[in-house]
């Protein structure tokens, strides 16, 4: 699983996954706009103004929102929100894992967040990071660190399901290897690393 090869696979439905600050949103950018793809962030879909989470204000509105945008082909999405992960693995013929390292991923979300939050820049429509709250449960500082592991661990027992074992996934443990990914899709290789 580790170890990238060409397939003939056709690479019209791919999904980007990973804790935050591992660079889903920056490596599907890359990839959308080099096989124009429709790019889908999940976050966008699931954040409302003010930080209100739809999974618990709107569950059903999320998901069904999530499975109108990956109804068609030729999309990238980035996420790995446990309440639609079956449906999106299900459609998805390309999964990209970006498996780096805990302190690569720890000092991109730290420093992404403490931009953001002194910039006044919003994460999302509405949704602002600022000093008071920036290690907030819900917040991507905190998130990361909590649910580093899980993440790993659930997304480890996905790839190895007898569900999942005709999708071809990519896991990348560093950032050559998201390099190496990039060129196996879409055979450039410059591209931009991280967030």
């Amino acid at each position: 699983m580790d170890r990238l090869t060409r397939r003939h696979t056709e690479p019209n439905r791919i999904l980007v996954i990973g804790t935050a600050g591992s660079g889903k949103s920056t490596l599907a950018n890359n990839i959308a706009q080099n096989l124009n793809l429709k790019k889908i962030e999940l976050d966008e879909i699931n954040w409302r103004p003010n930080w209100d989470n739809r999974q618990i204000s709107d569950l059903d509105g999320f998901k069904s929102d999530v499975e109108d945008a990956i109804s068609h082909n030729d999309w990238v999405a980035t996420g790995g929100y446990m309440s639609v992960r079956e449906m999106l693995w299900a459609r998805a013929n390309i999964i990209i894992w970006l498996d780096l390292p805990f302190f690569t991923v720890f000092w991109r979300v730290v420093s992404r967040s403490l931009i953001r939050a002194l910039g006044g820049k919003e994460t999302f429509t509405g949704c602002k990071e600022n000093l008071s709250d920036i290690l907030a449960w819900d917040k991507p500082i905190r998130w990361s660190i909590q649910s580093f592991n899980e993440r790993r661990q659930s997304f480890e027992k996905m790839a190895n399901s007898e569900t999942y074992k005709e999708l071809l996934i990519y896991r990348c443990k560093n950032t050559k290897m998201v390099k190496e990914c990039y060129y196996a899709l879409t055979g450039q290789r410059e591209i931009i690393i991280g967030e």
